[in-house]
């Protein structure tokens, strides 16, 4: 069976305008007002951070601006990355229900196609779970995504010249990161296409084994188009009013203090924290709740569902209302289930004022 999709080529444009037309396009498609969509991207020196990640332990902030690098945060989870010029960007837009509304299916078969084209390039790209195209252990494409409604928005990337000092130097890279995947060091852990080749890789060229990929893997065919004009109107709305503020970017925080509890969970592919800041007085009741983490979760609103639920719980209703809620939205999550919240929020305790975090 065949499947038609629009290919659209947005080429470079700022990081916040290429976010938000992902979200622009996965609303309105969502809505039934946009085509399935294959969509490649082109980034000038940015780091992103994923939708749940706290900006301070992610991002070497202070790098980044002194050098013109662009800070974003993006809309689906996961951890935080580096693009560039030698960077390609794709995204997907599609019908879930393609891939059973299941996002673990979704990423098996989409991941599966694109190693598959790259492949096509003379490399032994296979796909590791959970998300990661790997040649010889090492990533040389990352991948994400969520379900939302009748919609799946999945998006990746593919490493042709990599900017290795971006890389080392504008995200933060913690130890227990790199041992999820084996790797004492980010060369240990990241190569590109232009290493393994020998040979200079062009984006076009990457493009290419992309679309070669998902023809053959998810039997797509593919239909040149532009963005339409609700689209790009859209996407400078949601530029506007969300993606590109500074709030959304900066992300919510809670200070360290007396009243503030903390925890970490380590699940099988993901890193998840809470902080939990309790009302004053003896009750240990819930003020505010911020859960972290470079993990993966659809629907995408059930973190921010889980925080408004645990407002004014009892901390040790936590981790029964993370079920609660997990459950009453069907919620499914990559390199992380809904019990690794509800432990989560039962290891909560007092803030190491800041020594952690």
């Amino acid at each position: 069976m065949t499947r038609p999709v629009r290919l659209i080529d947005s080429g470079r444009r700022p990081t916040t305008w290429q976010l938000a037309a992902s979200a622009a396009l996965v609303e309105r498609h969502r809505q039934g007002e946009s085509a399935d969509t294959l969509r490649f991207q082109e980034f000038p020196p940015a780091a992103i951070l994923g939708r749940h990640q706290a900006l301070a332990q992610e991002i070497e902030v202070g790098w980044c601006q002194d050098r013109g690098v662009e800070i974003a945060r993006r809309i689906t989870g996961g951890g935080a990355i580096v693009m560039g010029p030698g960077i390609l960007g794709w995204e997907l837009i599609l019908p879930a229900a393609w891939f059973g509304h299941d996002l673990g299916r979704a990423v098996r078969e989409i991941c599966a196609a694109l190693a598959g084209g790259l492949a096509r390039l003379g490399i032994d790209a296979r796909f590791r779970p959970r998300n990661d195209i790997e040649v010889a252990g090492r990533k040389i494409s990352g991948t994400g995504g969520y379900v939302d409604g009748r919609s799946l928005l999945f998006q990746g990337t593919v490493l042709c010249a990599l900017d290795r000092t971006l890389l080392r130097q504008a995200l933060r890279w913690p130890a227990a990161k790199l041992a999820r995947h084996d790797a004492a060091t980010i060369d240990a852990r990241i190569t590109d296409l232009a290493t393994l080749l020998a040979r200079p890789v062009e984006l076009a060229e990457a493009r290419a084994a992309v679309c070669d990929g998902f023809r053959a893997g998810l039997g797509l065919t593919f239909e040149p188009a532009a963005l339409t004009s609700e689209e790009l109107a859209l996407t400078e709305r949601l530029l506007a009013e969300e993606i590109g503020a500074a709030a959304f970017i900066q992300g919510d925080d809670l200070p360290a203090g007396a009243r503030t509890l903390h925890a970490r969970h380590a699940a099988a592919g993901a890193g998840l924290e809470a902080l939990i800041r309790l009302r004053p007085g003896d009750a240990a009741i819930i003020e505010r709740a911020l859960i972290q983490g470079d993990f993966f979760v659809t629907p995408p609103r059930v973190i921010a569902d889980l925080e408004a639920a645990l407002q004014d719980l009892p901390l040790a209703e936590a981790p029964a209302a993370a079920a609660a809620v997990f459950a009453a939205a069907e919620a499914r999550c990559l390199g992380c289930t809904p019990a690794d919240f509800a432990a989560l929020l039962a290891a909560v305790g007092p803030s190491r004022e800041g020594k952690d975090r």
